[in-house]
C-alpha cells in the first residue's frame, strides 16, 4: 500500500471517528505518514493528547485537519502567484550567462565584457536573487494565523468538554503548535496565563508600553486585542466559547481575504526584480563594453 499524506489519513480516521471507532482503531491498519517534520511534530502532540483523555477525539482532529488543508490551499497560492515571475526572472538570468559565455568565446576583445561590467552584472543578478526571496519570506511569515487558529480551536474545544481558561491555556503553551506564533502573541498570553492564575486582568496598554515589537503586525495587534477582550469577559464570569466561536469566524474570514490580496499584490511586486535587476543586467552586458570604447576613444 502507497503511503499517504497526512491530510489524506485524516480524512480516513476523521471517517472512522464518525462512526464510532476510538483513535486508536482509527488508526490502525493505515499506511505511513508523509509529512513534514513540524506537522508530523504537532501531529504526534495531538495524538498524544488524545489518548490520555486531555481533549476529545473528533473536534480535535476535525480542527487540525481544517488547519493543515486551509495551509496546504495558501501554499498553493502562493506557488501560484510567484510561479510565472519567477520563470521569467530565471529565463532572463539564463540569458545573461548565454550570452556572457556567447561574448567571452566569439565575440572580438574590444567588444568582450571587462571586469567591470561582469562586476555589475552579476551584483545586479544577486540583488534580484534576494529581493525574490524576502518578498516569498514575507509573505510565508503570515503563515502564522493558521497556528493561532489552531490553538484557539483546540482551546475552544478544550472549554466546551468542561475545562477552565488557565489549564487549557497552560497546556496550548507546551505545545509545538505554540511555537510558530509570533514573538509579542507568545509573550503576552503567557502574560495573560500569569495573570490569570491572579485572577487579575492583563491591561493592554501596559503591555504595548513593554513591548516595543507590538506594532510590527496589524494581524499581530488585531489578534492580542480581541484577546484582550475575550480576558475581560472570562474575568468578569462570562462564557467565553461563544466569544470563542465569534471571534474564530471572523479572524478566519479576516485572514483568508488578507491573504488572497498578498498574494495578488506579490504577482506585481515579484516582477519589479524583473525590470531593475535581472533586466538591467542583460543590458549591461550588451552596451557596456560599447559605450565602454566610446568613452575610451573620446578621451
Amino acid at each position: 500500500m502507497k503511503n499517504l499524506s497526512l491530510t489524506e489519513t485524516l480524512e480516513i480516521v476523521l471517517i472512522r471517528l464518525r462512526s464510532g471507532q476510538t483513535l486508536r482503531q482509527s488508526l490502525s491498519g493505515l499506511p505511513d505518514i508523509e509529512s513534514s517534520r513540524q506537522i508530523a511534530k504537532r501531529w504526534v502532540n495531538l495524538r498524544d493528547q488524545i489518548f490520555e483523555g486531555q481533549t476529545p477525539a473528533l473536534k480535535s482532529v476535525e480542527h487540525f485537519q481544517q488547519a493543515l488543508v486551509m495551509e496546504e490551499h495558501l501554499k498553493n497560492e502562493l506557488k501560484s502567484a510567484s510561479q510565472n515571475p519567477k520563470m521569467q526572472s530565471y529565463i532572463m538570468i539564463a540569458l545573461c550567462v548565454c550570452f556572457l559565455l556567447y561574448a567571452l568565446c566569439f565575440f572580438p576583445i574590444i567588444l568582450r565584457p571587462g571586469t567591470g561590467e561582469l562586476s555589475l552584472c552579476l551584483g545586479l543578478i544577486f540583488i534580484g536573487i534576494v529581493w525574490i526571496s524576502l518578498y516569498l519570506k514575507k509573505l510565508k511569515s503570515q503563515f502564522w494565523f493558521i497556528h493561532w487558529l489552531e490553538l484557539l480551536n483546540r482551546l475552544n474545544c478544550d472549554l466546551h468538554c468542561g475545562q477552565s481558561l488557565g489549564p487549557a491555556l497552560n497546556q496550548k503553551t507546551q505545545e509545538a503548535v505554540f511555537d510558530h506564533l509570533p514573538i509579542p502573541l507568545k509573550s503576552y498570553l503567557l502574560q495573560c496565563l500569569d495573570h490569570i492564575k491572579r485572577c487579575e486582568h492583563l491591561e493592554l496598554e501596559t503591555f504595548i508600553a513593554k513591548t516595543p515589537s507590538f506594532h510590527s503586525n496589524i494581524d499581530v495587534i488585531e489578534s492580542i486585542t480581541q484577546w484582550n477582550y475575550l480576558m475581560q469577559n472570562y474575568l468578569q464570569g462570562h462564557s467565553l466559547t461563544e466569544c470563542l466561536d465569534f471571534f474564530i469566524e471572523s479572524s478566519h474570514k479576516r485572514y483568508l481575504n488578507r491573504m488572497k490580496s498578498l498574494s495578488q499584490k506579490l504577482k506585481f511586486q515579484l516582477m519589479l526584480p524583473l525590470f531593475f535587476c535581472f533586466l538591467p543586467s542583460f543590458l549591461v552586458l550588451l552596451f557596456g563594453p560599447i559605450l565602454r570604447q566610446l568613452m575610451h576613444l573620446k578621451t
